[in-house]
């Protein structure tokens, strides 16, 4: 089918550097948590909590760059996709100012409330990260560009080369005791030189000019109908799952934000590897979105593959987290594991809709999203300020699971179903009564029958964890295969 060999040939570089990241990730975390002690990585989170603020503040252009470019909207005329590039490019440099701005109000407002005990030197350093954050602002477009041309294996390796070169640099500098320096710096330089980087080999796939004479209003508000609405969802997903930190650290302890942030990190690397394999669809569903029936049975069955991989993936990250955290940072943070077990099934759930969120961006009917992600956020923040207080860790993950698992799946499944007109019936049997019965019945075996027999922290468990990856392995490669020998459907006419 074209939609597996469409993911398979976009997402397989982009595997091995979600891969490789994950790895360094692994390797690097214990490192700083042993070498930084738990307040010092709590701050460092905190920190880098702000950071990711700041990648909202492309208001949604790349992603609009992305769409347009990779279509050509006829009515703009000749030139179109240069104008669109162009437009985006200043209109994100009137953001940058923007975002300086906020830099210099903040900092005027929060000098003695937040930055009065911090050394001098770490403050300057702080705000030299954030400005280096916000120099990107306008090089996001480039990584638009990138993506309208799918190239999806270039981002890859400029990840990757950043991902290996920074954290190299930094388990240096940690070893060699410059504290929170050793993650601000080179953070700060490696954004920078990412996003050249983004701009250069955007350069050579598209020939563009960013000439200010092709700056079109008309153009900023087709892209801006687009953008605001990706833009909300991006700011309440980014507020939703990363405020939870700043609650923890006000009402019970900074090392209880290195304990929720580990927990939450293991759940991350499997959603992000996730994302790496299945977030490549919009274009492909924006490129067929006239032939609606072939469109919505490709739909159906990448969904039940994200499916199937989302729910092994989050099975093993809950059935064998206990002993990673115990051999890979120690047995003080143990306790992350109870921040697994709460959020693994929302995770999964939400993962699985992968493919969802990018047909609904791939045919804009999106719309609905951004009052849904905005209320989600609205309900989750009043849960914790009424939870955390009385309840502590439990309130924190209480508020989120039920938020996502109410928002994010249950009513976000509704309006995708009245949306896009998919049969209920057949979504919920191929999707996840199938998968769940091919895949993951033999899991639930072996969990229950073979897993009991060894002790959780002994080495012989590897060999029930190996034994799962072949079951699941062999399987997929089994159901994949037979799918990629169909014929192709013909195309509807007209």
């Amino acid at each position: 089918m074209t939609v597996l060999k469409y993911i398979f040939g976009s997402s397989l570089l982009r595997n091995a550097s979600y891969f490789l990241t994950i790895a360094t990730g692994l390797i690097v975390t214990p490192i700083l948590v042993r070498s930084l002690g738990s307040e010092d990585y709590a701050k460092w989170v905190l920190i880098n909590t702000l950071l990711i603020y700041f990648m909202a503040f492309d208001f949604g252009y790349s992603s609009s760059v992305a769409r347009y470019v990779s279509r050509k909207y006829e009515e703009w005329g000749e030139g179109s996709a240069q104008r669109c590039i162009t437009t985006a490019f200043y209109a994100l440099c009137g953001a940058l100012c923007v975002s300086l701005l906020l830099i210099a109000v903040g900092y005027t407002f929060l000098e003695e409330r937040f930055f009065s005990g911090m050394p001098p030197e770490l403050i300057v350093s702080v705000l030299f990260l954030l400005l280096c954050y916000s120099t990107i602002i306008p090089l996001r477009v480039f990584h638009g560009v990138l993506r309208s041309q799918l190239k999806w294996n270039t981002i890859s390796l400029i990840v990757m080369t950043k991902s290996v070169c920074m954290n190299i640099i930094i388990v240096i500098m940690v070893l060699n005791d410059y504290g929170l320096y050793s993650v601000i710096f080179p953070n700060a330089a490696f954004v920078i030189l990412e996003y050249l980087a983004y701009f250069y080999f955007a350069k050579r796939s598209y020939k563009f000019s960013l000439s200010p004479k092709g700056f079109d209003l008309r153009v900023l508000k087709s892209l801006s109908s687009y953008s605001i609405s990706f833009f909300l969802i991006q700011v309440s997903n980014m507020f939703g799952r990363r405020m939870q930190a700043f609650f923890i650290a006000l009402y019970i302890s900074l090392p209880a934000v290195t304990i929720y942030t580990i927990g939450l990190q293991m759940l991350k690397y499997y959603e992000e590897l996730m994302c790496s394999t299945f977030d490549v669809l919009a274009p492909y569903f924006s490129r067929h979105e006239q032939d609606s029936q072939r469109m919505i049975s490709d739909y159906l069955t990448i969904s039940a593959h994200c499916f199937s991989v989302a729910a092994f993936g989050g099975y093993m990250v809950w059935a064998y987290a206990k002993p990673f955290l115990y051999y890979w940072i120690g047995p003080e943070l143990l306790p992350s594991t109870a921040v697994i077990s709460a959020l693994v099934i929302p995770f999964v759930l939400r993962t699985a809709h992968i493919p969802s969120r990018e047909l609904l961006y791939g045919t804009s009917n999106h719309n609905f999203m951004v009052p849904l992600n905005v209320l989600s956020f609205a309900v989750n923040l009043a849960l914790l300020f009424f939870l955390v207080k009385p309840f502590g860790m439990a309130g924190v993950l209480w508020a989120m699971g039920s938020t996502m698992l109410f928002f994010r799946v249950g009513v976000f499944m509704y309006f995708l179903f009245r949306k896009m007109r998919i049969p209920v019936g057949k979504y919920f049997y191929n999707v996840y009564a199938k998968p769940l019965v091919v895949f993951m019945l033999p899991q639930f075996l072996v969990h229950y029958f073979v897993y009991p027999r060894f002790d959780v922290f002994s080495p012989e468990l590897g060999f029930v964890f190996a034994l799962s990856i072949v079951l699941f392995s062999v399987t997929f490669y089994a159901v994949v295969r037979k799918e990629l020998r169909e014929p192709e459907a013909p195309a509807e006419q007209g």
